[in-house]
């Protein structure tokens, strides 16, 4: 029987700090922190095999970029790493690719989206010449289309000047995208041009990228042209930065710079939406820039790459557009429109400048801000007689006029480089008849 008024023994079991204790202890944690620095080296040798592996096998890529990186992921070990992961490779982000194809897609096939005779289109091109557009057909699927005119203005307030006259005879739609849009004078003069378009009732829709155009995004102009009516949309949205990083490279940006207006105006070239000054970095001043207004069927083409990018980040479904006729033009220059972006094949842009290069017979004029080391120039540029390469700053459109190599030229200067493999560049290739 248990006596319950028996007081319960209390236990009390000191903790023996004896000197085996203790450096068994010492044995655990040091066994513990050895065996965590084994793991840890051992997972950092198997990403740095991954990512040397990766540098190494990865298509499209230069043997001195593969062995560049393979030095940077060996030598410096956390940092050559993170480097890889962030800047490696071109990539914008799968879903966002994904998206890219099936709006192109959807968009309807060029040669019989108009209800026009597409022998009325075709233009009469040299043989010497038509291999040059045969290339341009693979990169973006467009034929040459003639009955162009074409105009290279005088400097960038002529080119601002030049759109905002066009935007104010609009009657149906004006479409933009531009990598950088600031809002500076040229910049606002662009705003103000584009309300006084949806006044009127014309359809405007303006796309600016995330980045490069950040400060008009974020001004009081951007929020105005929403409030007007204004279609908008930001290209590539960053987001948080952080997450973007691990979906995307957040430096690859959409680099065009289209206008089409009412389907029949359309603008080529390097020119921002901003002042040849371009304050926020005037160290870099005057900004000087080429570009060229074209008249004609030709903005057909530049309409259905403005529509695939558009789309891919707005549920507005504008291929109606590239479905209606396309009116009569005048005999003109023939003219092609060709675009880069992820959907593309690597090697797409170096591939039309090279055969550009190769074609040039008697003067070779050059004019670029970046030259890109994946285009082997000193090869054909050996063949011709004369090749000029100039800064922006030394570029002035009244020395190309005349022969036909400098009216080509002309055109090639207007392209957008493929700076840092951003590769969202557009260009436009003609040849006018000897």
């Amino acid at each position: 029987m248990v006596d319950r008024f028996r007081k319960p023994c209390a236990c009390t079991c000191k903790r023996s700090d004896t000197p085996e204790t203790n450096e068994l202890s010492g044995f655990i944690r040091e066994r513990n922190t050895v065996l965590s620095a084994i793991f840890l080296t051992a997972l950092h040798v198997l990403i740095q095999f991954a990512l040397v592996a990766r540098a190494l096998l990865r298509p499209h890529r230069d043997p001195a970029s593969r062995i560049a990186w393979v030095v940077v992921i060996v030598s410096l070990p956390v940092l050559g790493i993170l480097s890889y992961l962030l800047f490696g490779e071109v990539n914008i982000g799968r879903r966002r690719v994904q998206r890219m194809r099936a709006v192109l897609a959807r968009m309807p096939d060029m040669p019989t989206a108009a209800d026009t005779d597409a022998r009325k289109l075709r233009p009469s091109v040299p043989e010497r010449h038509a291999h040059l557009f045969r290339v341009g057909h693979s990169i973006s699927g467009f034929e040459p289309v003639g009955g162009n005119s074409a105009c290279l203005l005088a400097d960038s307030n002529a080119v601002i000047d030049a759109m905002v006259a066009d935007i104010d005879a609009a009657r149906e739609h004006v479409h933009l995208l531009f990598y950088i849009w600031l809002p500076d004078n040229n910049g606002r003069k662009i705003v103000e041009a584009l309300k006084r378009a949806t006044a009127r009732g014309v359809a405007c829709r303006a796309m600016a990228d995330d980045l490069g155009s950040r400060l008009m995004i974020q001004s009081e102009h951007w929020r105005a042209m929403g409030a007007a009516g204004i279609r908008l949309a930001r290209a590539l949205p960053i987001g948080n930065p952080l997450r973007r990083a691990l979906t995307g490279r957040i430096d690859l940006r959409n680099h065009r710079k289209i206008v089409v207006i009412d389907g029949r105006i359309t603008y080529c070239g390097s020119q921002n939406c901003a002042d040849p000054e371009f304050r926020v970095k005037p160290k870099y001043a005057p900004w000087v820039d080429a570009m060229m207004r074209f008249e004609g069927p030709i903005a057909r083409q530049n309409q259905a790459l403005f529509a695939s990018d558009w789309m891919a980040h707005v549920d507005d479904d504008i291929t109606d557009l590239l479905r209606q006729p396309i009116p009569p033009f005048p005999p003109g220059l023939p003219a092609q429109v060709i675009g880069t972006g992820p959907t593309v094949r690597y090697s797409a842009m170096p591939e039309m400048f090279e055969s550009l290069i190769y074609s040039a017979r008697r003067e070779l004029l050059i004019t670029t801000l970046i030259t890109s080391p994946t285009i082997p120039c000193n090869r054909p540029c050996a063949r011709v007689p004369t090749v000029v390469w100039t800064r922006p700053s030394s570029f002035r459109p009244e020395t190309i006029r005349g022969s036909w190599a400098r009216r080509v030229v002309a055109t090639m200067v207007t392209c957008s480089p493929p700076a840092c493999g951003s590769s969202n560049t557009w260009a436009a290739c003609c040849t006018p008849s000897p």
